[in-house]
């Protein structure tokens, strides 16, 4: 992205695999796709308040993400 907020990409993938290759790695640690996806959306929500984003978590979310996730989000 640019000082002027133009959005540039050098790809666009249209049918990601992030199943079959990213979670190879995860796999080795025990972690399945539901905990993996579950660290991307805690993950994003930490960096973007860390920027000093008063981000909240969406109700949807709270459906989602285990409970050791919602704790640790809720205390910032």
């Amino acid at each position: 992205m640019d000082d002027e907020g133009r959005l540039y990409a050098i790809e666009i993938n249209g049918q990601p695999v992030f199943e079959s290759y990213y979670l190879t790695g995860f796999k080795g640690l025990g972690m399945d796709y539901e905990a993996v996806v579950a660290g991307v959306i805690y993950a994003s929500i930490r960096r973007w308040r860390s920027e000093g984003m008063d981000l909240p978590v969406p109700s949807s979310l709270k459906e989602i993400l285990p409970p050791e996730i919602l704790r640790r989000l809720s205390r910032g």
